[in-house]
């Protein structure tokens, strides 16, 4: 997969490593410009931008400042869902931060005093204060994360009730030889609650396989009936899909 060149990127993980780097390099084609190269002179993508009234640094890939360290000591972090934003945070991640995928989603690993917690900027980027330790404090509101998550007993429940029509379907192609036609691959949840009361009678089958087939059916009424649900994630661990 492509990602940037990750070469003499200049290594920044605290306010004060942000100043040195900063004090350290010269403008671009010595104009009194308020940012500089974080890598090579010809990479002006990656940059540190020092804030208006010194009031900080920004590191910048492209146009998005993937993390800003605050001379209050606060630092506020953003999530860019490449594989570059990914390479370039993990060079200017405050000390207890890290960068991380997820299933091609940015997270930020986070150290706090209750353990480790993993952030995803919602509406607003993430703000972090220091608590001490290489610790963090989150002061803003992160993004929660939703995953799909199965209840066994309800998808049996479902299992049960399309059985019938699920082993007609099958015996039937059995015979006649051939699959019978395939008009949807999905079906609205309320379409398929509607055919639960059908699903006893055989003389209903033809019918509903004009429909949708038994697995189509099946993993509608899952949705339908809660035989899979969507819950929210903790933050202290990662979702294990999403929903």
């Amino acid at each position: 997969m492509w990602s940037i060149s990750t070469h003499n990127i200049n290594r920044v993980n605290t306010l004060a490593n942000a100043a040195k780097v900063w004090a350290g390099e010269k403008p671009w084609r010595n104009e009194d410009a308020a940012w500089r190269q974080l890598a090579e002179r010809r990479a002006t993508h990656k940059r540190i931008v020092k804030l208006d009234d010194n009031l900080g640094y920004e590191c910048v890939l492209y146009q998005t400042a993937l993390v800003t360290y605050h001379t209050d000591g606060a630092v506020t972090l953003r999530c860019h869902d490449t594989v570059s934003s990914n390479a370039f945070a993990w060079y200017v991640s405050p000390n207890g931060c890290t960068p991380l995928s997820s299933q091609g989603r940015m997270f930020w690993e986070v150290k706090t005093a209750e353990g480790t917690r993993y952030y995803r900027q919602g509406a607003e980027p993430l703000r972090l204060r220091p608590t001490g330790a290489g610790q963090w404090l989150l002061t803003s509101q992160a993004d929660i994360s939703y995953e799909a998550v199965n209840h066994n007993s309800q998808r049996a429940a479902v299992r049960k009730q399309v059985k019938p029509y699920a082993d007609w379907h099958k015996l039937t192609e059995r015979l006649s030889g051939k699959a019978l036609p395939r008009h949807y691959n999905s079906v609205d949840r309320a379409h398929a609650l509607n055919v639960v009361p059908r699903l006893s009678d055989p003389e209903h089958y033809l019918s509903i396989a004009n429909f949708a087939t038994p697995e189509v059916l099946t993993e509608a009424l899952y949705h339908a009936t809660g035989g899979i649900y969507k819950a929210p994630v903790p933050y202290d661990r990662l979702p294990r899909n999403y929903a």
